[in-house]
């Protein structure tokens, strides 16, 4: 190769390492360090709505202010959309050359997401090992235009998603990736490799989460009104998760994002006209209780110290107990706390409750639940939480340290952990918070148990159950009346169904303007069923063309006259669904209870006194978001690896393994010489 080219290869390959070097000028993004504003190229938008990762912005900006050298700051681009919704984009490929730096930003689709103007600036930050910020750059707002797009069904992006969180895992994906594709090409080499590259990995994530660890921090610190503000301005990760009883292990000290309550209606059988069974809603007692803590349900500020016997127990503030003290006690020693009965049914639920200690203390760390139907107590492992006791009003939780006397003293130290939720490591005590409802008529929701292709639903269980439901939005600040409840007792205008007449089918059926064209009819006294049945071997009622449709399997009863004698003594209470929905506002002084809930680091236990449904949307903990993301995508490549080496005959592998023992034994051998 002539020297030419061998100078045309070098430039070539310089620019497809650093092009950022070769963009016109004219193209650039400039920032003035003393004004700290941003001169755009002319002519440029920020793309069209929905672009994600193909337009590419280059900035550049001198390497100095005065004496501060900002190539060693981390780069952020800080931006808000056209919808007011902010992200961080992490800059990943700096770079310094003639005393100016370069970087770029490609643009991710929550930049793009709606038309209008996107503002950003760009912020540098020089943190410490800890994360701290020691010296912090910003520039001026600015903004570029998003162009009007199109698209068809636009798919709902999980909240739980970001750009930022985004770019970490793909630096994990790309390059686990192309570690397992050498495994199949290469063998026991490139295992290796996908070690090294794995743990490398992970310490560039893990620098990147320590420069975010001060977010979490500024967050704890935030308090209600405070949180208000910053939580409608601040870039945030949004989580959401739905059930019954919802355990979060990545929350922040931060207001809810959101909270739905969805309604639940159920029978405990199948009703038949003599025997009916009652319908059971969510909040047909008139309201419903939501209660909010941590998975630490022992609040160790409320156990106070003690002296007595020769034994002192010490509360140490930390949520750590000192027992001292030698011998033998000389009188029995007691000191404890109890919960009220209707706090201890906001804290439990029907599971076993653990109790974690490291060691055994003398007086020791026992809780207790007692009722007039017994009591039960707890010093290790673990005690069953019954729904029987939980129902029972004379019910509650005792936690005290306990020792006879005349028993050994045995000094120690403890930090007991009592928990119904997690792996039982060890957290603080969060507060107990608590949200009463009031729902005058219940919360009803039907089951979608047939017609899920043609029938409409609006909530799905844990079980994957599909149902439509009344729906309270506390951020719509709106109660959604989705289903309706009518007795029925023969004062209606029925008439015989024509088309069951056809089959030879003796049907009555009432129009009810209200109702959903095709539905679910929960009834007390009949079994719902769709049209057309293809057994007749039940009392039904059915849903279809706007109608009530009945059939009595005592077919002798032929006309409407003789049908509405029997509702009459019969009198049948139904819900069926609403073909539109209907509103009303919640009251201020719920919506301002509401507003004063929060998450808690690092774990949040949310749960509520009538089985209905739940959708939490939380602001999640930064670091232990991105850690948490960070270790599901390791442990699936390591998996996806493992697997593609069991692949392998066992002859190369058992190769592999004395290639590398081999390895580890030469290195030794240098180590030592």
């Amino acid at each position: 190769m002539d020297k030419l080219s061998e100078l045309e290869a070098e430039m070539l390959a310089q620019m497809e390492e650093m092009p950022e070097l070769y963009i016109e000028e004219n193209q650039k993004f400039i920032i003035d360090n003393k004004l700290r504003t941003i001169t755009m190229p002319s002519s440029i938008t920020l793309g069209v709505e929905s672009d994600d990762d193909v337009n590419r912005l280059h900035f550049q900006m001198p390497q100095k202010l005065g004496d501060v050298d900002l190539s060693k700051f981390d780069i952020y681009i800080n931006y808000m959309n056209a919808n007011n919704e902010g992200n961080i984009y992490i800059v990943e490929d700096k770079a310094v050359s003639g005393g100016n730096i370069t970087f770029s930003w490609l643009v991710g689709r929550s930049a793009t997401k709606y038309k209008g103007d996107t503002k950003f600036i760009v912020c540098m930050k020089l943190c410490d090992g800890r994360g701290v910020v020691q010296q912090e750059f910003n520039t001026t707002v600015v903004s570029l235009k998003v162009l009007e797009g199109l698209e068809i069904e636009n798919p709902i992006i999980d909240q739980g998603t970001s750009d930022t969180i985004t770019q970490l895992l793909n630096i994990v994906k790309n390059t686990s990736e192309k570690a397992v594709k050498d495994v199949q090409q290469e063998g026991t080499t490139q295992a290796g490799l996908i070690t090294k590259e794995g743990e490398k990995q992970l310490k560039v994530l893990q620098t990147a989460a320590q420069a975010i660890e001060v977010d979490r921090q500024q967050i704890q610190t935030n308090k209600t009104d405070i949180a208000v503000l910053t939580q409608s301005k601040a870039p945030a990760i949004i989580c959401t998760e739905k059930g019954e009883h919802i355990v979060v292990g990545d929350s922040s000290e931060y207001l809810f994002d959101n909270l739905k309550i969805y309604g639940k209606s159920t029978q405990s059988g199948t009703p038949t006209p003599d025997v009916p069974v009652p319908i059971v809603s969510t909040g047909d007692k008139g309201q419903i209780e939501i209660a909010v803590h941590g998975k630490q349900l022992f609040d160790a500020s409320k156990l106070p110290g003690k002296t007595a016997g020769g034994a002192t127990v010490t509360n140490n503030g930390d949520g750590s107990f000192t027992v001292s003290g030698n011998g033998k006690l000389k009188e029995s020693f007691s000191s404890g706390y109890t919960l009220t009965h209707d706090e201890t049914i906001k804290m439990l639920k029907e599971a076993n409750l653990y109790l974690k200690q490291p060691i055994a203390t003398k007086p020791y760390f026992q809780v207790a639940l007692k009722s007039d139907l017994g009591n039960k107590y707890l010093s290790s492992g673990a005690l069953e939480i019954t729904s029987e006791l939980l129902k029972h009003e004379s019910t509650y939780l005792s936690i005290v340290f306990y020792g006879e006397s005349a028993g050994n003293i045995n000094p120690g130290i403890i930090r007991p952990m009592l928990y119904q939720d997690g792996d039982g490591t060890w957290e603080s005590f969060s507060p107990l918070q608590s949200l009463s409802i009031p729902t005058p008529d219940g919360l009803y929701g039907i089951k979608i148990d047939f017609g899920d292709s043609y029938i409409p639903s609006n909530h799905t269980d844990n079980t994957g159950k599909k149902w439509f439901c009344d729906v309270i939005d506390f951020k719509t600040r709106e109660f959604t009346k989705n289903i309706s409840k009518k007795v029925l007792n023969g004062t209606e205008t029925w008439r015989v169904n024509t088309y069951a007449q056809t089959q030879g089918k003796v049907m009555f059926e009432l129009n009810v303007s209200e109702i959903a064209q095709d539905g679910i009819v929960l009834c007390d006294r009949l079994k719902s069923a769709e049209w057309y049945p293809k057994s007749f071997e039940n009392d039904m009622v059915i849903n279809a063309y706007s109608r009530i449709i009945v059939y009595l399997k005592d077919q002798s009863i032929k006309t409407v006259d003789q049908f509405k004698e029997w509702l009459k003594t019969h009198n049948c209470t139904v819900l069926y669904m609403l073909s539109k929905p209907a509103t009303s506002s919640l009251t201020e002084g719920t919506f301002a209870m509401y507003k004063k809930l929060h998450t808690n680091y690092p774990s949040t236990v949310l749960q509520n006194n009538a089985d209905a449904g739940m959708e939490l949307s939380y602001v999640a903990d930064t670091k232990n978001y991105i850690d948490n993301k960070i270790k599901e995508a390791v442990s699936s490549q390591i998996q996806n690896t493992a697997n593609l080496l069991s692949l392998m005959p066992l002859s190369t592998q058992a190769t592999m393994i004395e290639n590398d023992t081999n390895n580890i034994l030469d290195n030794m051998e240098v180590t030592k010489k």
